[in-house]
């Protein structure tokens, strides 16, 4: 099965097709905060996959939650959490 990756924009809530594994959270060239995933590009179906972004110190619900990555803007360091349902 063909693959590839692209890139989504962190928000709230992200659609990306069924399976999509995450590889990688970071800013991107324009400043905006990423996730980069590997995905079936001949998908038509799209999930909606819910992210929250959460300062270090920042108390979460373990259960809840998949940590996803850490990226670093001076002089704060995100955490990127997905939730789980």
């Amino acid at each position: 099965m063909m693959r590839t990756i692209w890139k989504f924009q962190v928000a709230e809530q992200v659609d990306m097709p069924p399976a999509s594994r995450i590889i990688k959270v970071d800013y991107d060239g324009n400043g905006d905060l990423c996730i980069w995933a590997i995905v079936n590009p001949n998908a038509e179906e799209r999930i909606t996959r819910y992210f929250d972004v959460i300062g270090t110190g920042i108390p979460y619900d373990e259960s809840d939650w998949r940590y996803i990555g850490t990226v670093m803007k001076d002089p704060f360091v995100w955490h990127v959490i997905e939730r789980i349902y």
